[in-house]
Parts: structure tokens; C-alpha cells; sequence
């Protein structure tokens, strides 16, 4: 009598995450911040897997992905805060990530249509560090995003 095989954890394709989905999304970002990571700064890995919690159990906020082959291989995960001076919310993208070409895409579209389907949400923030892939800057400018803003940061 042989072993039935395994079925996937997830189904494939493109959904909104749920708490399964959290040590996918923290694989991500582990990845993500070992590949570009900032000298003299240390990670804080609970606070990854907090953060991902957070975008996935919290109503308000937003944590989608991409699943192929049973595997989370993309993300997008924003907060849903006040702005500082300005009425309304922001949408801050918390972590974005994808380990296969094309997918990324899709869960930033799907991000940016949750997004600006809300009133509630004024603005879209989704932060790039210097050393990203700069193909990410350019699909964010064919997807409707500007650079507005110059981030200035001290790292200590």
C-alpha cells in the first residue's frame, strides 16, 4: 500500500493572505533583507514575524501573495496608519518581495486596486531603498506611482 500524496498547503494563484500564509511571508522578508541589507543595522526578526501578523490579521491592513506549487513566493504587505499632517489614511507598504519574475507584479496591481478602491486611503507609500532592483522603480512609475518625495536617513 504506498503513501497518498501530499496535497499543497495553499492553492495556486494570486489571494489574500491569511494566517497560514505568515511563515511564507516572514521566508520573504528574511530573504529580502539578507540580499540588500543595510551596514550597521540589525535585524530584528520578531519584529518581522510581527509586522506580517499584523498585515495579515488586522482587518485594516493589507497582505496579499502569490502561491505556486503550494509555496508563498511573493508579497505585498502594507499598514493602514493616519498620515502625519493630513486627513485620511496612507496606505505604507511594509514589506514587498517576490522570489519569481512576473509575480510581483501581480500582487503590487492587486495591492494598488485594494488601495485605491478605499476613500478612506489618501496616499500610497511604498519605499525603495537604494539598493533595490531598479526595475521595481520603473514598474511602480508604469503603475501610477511618482517619486514625490526625498527620504533622507541617518543610519546609526
Amino acid at each position: 500500500m504506498g503513501v497518498a500524496p501530499q496535497q499543497p498547503l495553499f492553492e495556486d494563484g494570486l489571494q489574500q493572505a491569511r494566517a497560514p500564509h505568515i511563515p511564507g511571508i516572514v521566508k520573504l522578508a528574511h530573504e529580502a533583507l539578507k540580499a540588500d541589507p543595510i551596514k550597521g543595522q540589525l535585524i530584528d526578526w520578531e519584529k518581522i514575524q510581527r509586522t506580517a501578523q499584523e498585515c495579515v490579521l488586522d482587518s485594516i491592513n493589507y497582505a496579499g501573495v502569490s502561491v505556486m506549487d503550494g509555496e508563498v513566493v511573493a508579497a505585498v504587505c502594507a499598514l493602514i496608519i493616519d498620515q502625519p499632517v493630513f486627513e485620511r489614511k496612507m496606505a505604507s507598504v511594509a514589506q514587498f518581495y517576490t522570489k519569481v519574475p512576473g509575480e510581483g507584479e501581480k500582487v503590487i496591481r492587486e495591492f494598488l486596486r485594494w488601495a485605491r478602491g478605499l476613500r478612506k486611503i489618501k496616499s500610497i507609500v511604498f519605499t525603495l531603498e537604494n539598493g533595490a532592483d531598479p526595475r521595481i522603480r520603473l514598474l511602480l512609475q508604469r503603475m501610477g506611482l511618482r517619486s514625490e518625495m526625498t527620504t533622507m536617513v541617518e543610519w546609526r
